[in-house]
């Protein structure tokens, strides 16, 4: 089977508080964004470029192996250093990465590591040569905020996280993805401008097909929700993820919530947190785990593994 080895993130240093976005808009308050998203704070990039967070999270999953094993880099984002070449091209050259290695950018916003994810198994099952693959989310959101929009600036966050797929005696199992581009323009970023984003139209999506890639994966491979260990939900919102936990009747003890500590870092996000409940020991050997996540599209998806 096709495993996750490893995990590795990476949070930039400057610290942005809810009252440092209240300064910029008039009458907003740390008490309206806690009560809204229940983020306290997030972090934003100073000198850092997003391929220098994605080479530093490629740099920690590759300490313990060969790099001439890494067949493949998949490199998500919607916020990458340029419209081109491939910033996986950039994370290959940073390691030092062997000739014989595949560079796939992909861009399904916050849904971009399980994506990622997904299509890396799906080759590695194609071409047995590829030993390890490489799966990096990163964003840089802070640079496409506007200060004065009270529906974006509160929620978007910078960062990296990534795995590390290869051979293991457990792991990948299966994967629901869905679509529903109805309200396809609620959520945008033009070539120039910052992120438009109706936070009511992405409640409504999130509550609605959050379930159902949930039930349809589980379904598919004869489970029930309750038969699942751990999930990591994408790190969008406090408030939603609780919500979609708590009327689904999923403990809350089976997941690990950073958004509060965090913000959103976009295809970053599950990353991050999935690194961060693998650190505390949160997610036990042998646990069946889902990984599920929206954006923007929209579009949704949930992989499920057993570690």
């Amino acid at each position: 089977m096709i495993g996750i080895i490893d995990t590795a993130s990476y949070i930039p240093s400057k610290i942005n508080t809810n009252e440092d976005v209240c300064s910029h808009i008039l009458g907003l308050t740390p008490e309206w964004i806690i009560e809204k998203t229940g983020i306290e704070k997030r972090y934003h990039a100073g000198e850092e470029s997003a391929s220098y967070m994605a080479g530093i999270v490629a740099k920690k999953l590759i300490k313990k192996i060969d790099v001439e094993d890494i067949g493949l880099i998949i490199l998500a984002s919607f916020s990458q250093d340029y419209m081109l070449p491939p910033m996986s091209a950039k994370i290959h050259s940073m390691i030092a990465g062997a000739k014989d290695c595949q560079v796939i950018d992909i861009n399904v916003n916050c849904v971009g590591l399980v994506t990622g994810t997904t299509l890396a198994v799906n080759i590695m099952k194609s071409d047995r040569r590829i030993k390890y693959a490489l799966v990096i989310g990163v964003e840089i959101l802070s640079a496409y905020i506007d200060k004065r929009d009270k529906f974006t600036a509160p929620f978007f966050s910078d960062g990296a996280s990534g795995v590390l797929l290869g051979k293991s005696k457990h792991g990948y199992i299966d994967a629901k993805f869905c679509t529903d581009s109805t309200t396809y323009e609620d959520v945008r970023l033009k070539r120039e401008g910052y992120i438009e984003h109706n936070g009511k139209a992405t409640w409504t999506q999130a509550i609605t097909h959050i379930p159902y890639v949930l039930n349809q994966l589980v379904h598919h491979n004869k489970m029930a929700l309750k038969d699942i260990d751990f999930f990591i939900f994408h790190q969008a919102n406090k408030v939603l993820i609780e919500y979609i936990m708590d009327k689904h009747r999923i403990p809350r003890e089976k997941t690990y919530i950073n958004v509060d500590e965090i913000g959103n870092t976009g295809a970053a996000s599950i990353g991050i947190a999935l690194d961060a409940a693998m650190i505390r020991g949160m997610i036990k050997k042998d646990s069946l785990l889902i990984l599920t996540v929206g954006g923007a599209g929209f579009n949704f998806g949930a992989n499920l593994w057993k570690m």
